[in-house]
């Protein structure tokens, strides 16, 4: 239980340490997508009279900045182009945002830091870490981060942690004016 408490305070830490970081990323993924991809809209002129299936469509244009007064309108609504069963009656398939995409690019930036955390563990040689490591029969080096970080994640011992790590960090961006993540 101590060991779970040091990661979360650690890793929440790390976060807040390198969150501008995280902004870098954010912008350079969102100007990527501005500059390089194309508009998509939904179609329903295949629709049978029983059922709102929709069909994602490339329109051929570009996205366009001036759409989104906050970061979260182009998150929430601007399509990817690919659809997924919806599971519910007379709507056949739903289509991706961008938000999946950035969840799971937040994600992966959270699991990087806890990596950087167990790091920063090993190298202050932290009891705790070095109790459970030797439990489980891991090496309690450095180069092993990415290995405890994915043990770490697998065995729950941050609990929900990292997700509300995510949905915390998401909300500090979403309402960011697009043109100040445009570079």
């Amino acid at each position: 239980m101590v060991l779970e408490e040091v990661i979360k305070q650690q890793l929440k830490k790390k976060c807040g340490n390198n969150i501008n970081n995280y902004i870098q990323m954010t912008a350079e993924w969102f100007t990527y997508i501005i500059l390089s991809k194309k508009r998509y809209e939904i179609d329903h002129s295949f629709d049978p009279p029983w059922d709102n299936y929709s069909k994602v469509v490339c329109t051929d244009k570009k996205l366009n900045l001036a759409d989104y007064c906050i970061f979260n309108e182009f998150l929430e609504n601007e399509l990817i182009g690919e659809s997924f069963a919806s599971y519910i009656s007379n709507h056949g398939l739903a289509n991706n945002t961008y938000i999946y995409d950035f969840e799971e690019k937040t994600l992966n930036w959270i699991i990087l830091q806890l990596e950087l955390v167990i790091k920063d563990l090993i190298k202050d040689k932290n009891i705790y870490l070095g109790k459970w490591l030797k439990d489980k029969n891991i090496l309690f080096v450095s180069e092993k981060a990415d290995n405890i970080a994915e043990e770490i994640m697998f065995t729950d011992i941050v609990g929900d942690c990292i997700s509300i790590l995510s949905f915390e960090i998401i909300d500090e961006v979403r309402n960011a004016n697009p043109h100040f993540l445009f570079k």
